[in-house]
């Protein structure tokens, strides 16, 4: 019964519970890397499970961290999701918008924008 005790006063609580809660989410920075890693490796499994976090602070903070490099193919992947089914949208809508909130800039200022939203254009209109 000591030894229990003793070792039970020696875990640290707050780390046990962000490990073992499935309701905890990784730090942004986390979710940034593993969606630049997604986007590249095309790995579809580990953007799912990026897209799954839908609070948006989170989405907000993420998106943030990624790299401008990534932003049209995440919104291209994104897309393509959707259209492939359609019932999925509004769970993805939230990273479409803040995409377009937080790197708007970058959008405007991209010379090839009207073509690489091209795709994203057609499937609003086919809504």
């Amino acid at each position: 019964k000591q030894w229990y005790q003793r070792r039970v006063r020696g875990i640290n609580l707050s780390g046990m519970l962000a490990v073992s809660s499935s309701n905890a989410v990784p730090a942004p920075d986390s979710l940034a890397q593993m969606l630049v890693q997604a986007i590249t490796a095309q790995d579809h499994a580990l953007l799912e499970e990026v897209l799954h976090y839908k609070k948006p602070v989170t989405v907000e903070k993420t998106l943030s961290r990624l790299p401008l490099t990534h932003v049209i193919p995440l919104i291209q992947t994104i897309t393509e999701k959707i259209d492939s089914k359609p019932s999925r949208g509004g769970e993805l809508t939230i990273w479409l918008r803040q995409i377009m909130i937080t790197h708007r800039s970058y959008l405007l200022s991209s010379p090839d924008i009207a073509a690489n939203l091209q795709p994203l254009n057609r499937l609003i209109d086919k809504q």
